[in-house]
């Protein structure tokens, strides 16, 4: 007995469908389980769930109040905020002047204690480098110094 073409593609169109309906019974089945189980817990904590539901309205008007005080909060410290970024540029313009000041004044501390140490080193040039002379020397040093501070 031989079967058509058109028989062959009815007899596997009937297995896919038989297929299909065994995969949504088994689909419908664990849907079912899902469903009662979802059930069981809604009714576990039904208390719960209710005293949760009675609080949202006074929860939501927190939030809300909670949110207008920030909103006004930060459009109070907005213009401090504003005031506090400009001082600190200024602070840091300053330490930045200080700091290339005392950067001259070392540069200069050391040129003249380099040349103080030349000249008790090697004289000033002059005939007479006596221990008076040197004494002098440091004691211009150090007016120097002092004036700069």
């Amino acid at each position: 007995m031989l079967i058509s073409v058109i028989d062959f593609f009815r007899i596997l169109m009937y297995l896919c469908l038989s297929g299909f309906l065994i995969a949504l019974i088994i689909f419908m089945v664990k849907l079912i389980g899902i469903v009662k189980n979802v059930n069981e817990i809604v009714k576990d904590n039904k208390v719960n769930i209710d005293s949760t539901l009675n609080e949202m309205p006074s929860i939501m008007s927190n939030v809300e109040g909670i949110s207008n005080k920030t909103d006004i909060m930060l459009n109070d410290i907005s213009p401090d905020v504003t005031d506090i970024t400009a001082s600190v540029n200024r602070s840091v313009q300053v330490v930045e002047h200080t700091i290339e000041d005392v950067s001259q004044t070392v540069d200069f501390v050391s040129d003249t204690v380099s040349d103080t140490t030349s000249t008790f080193r090697y004289g000033n040039g002059t005939t007479s480098s006596t221990p008076s002379d040197m004494v002098t020397n440091i004691l211009e040093v150090i007016t120097i110094i002092k004036s700069l501070f």
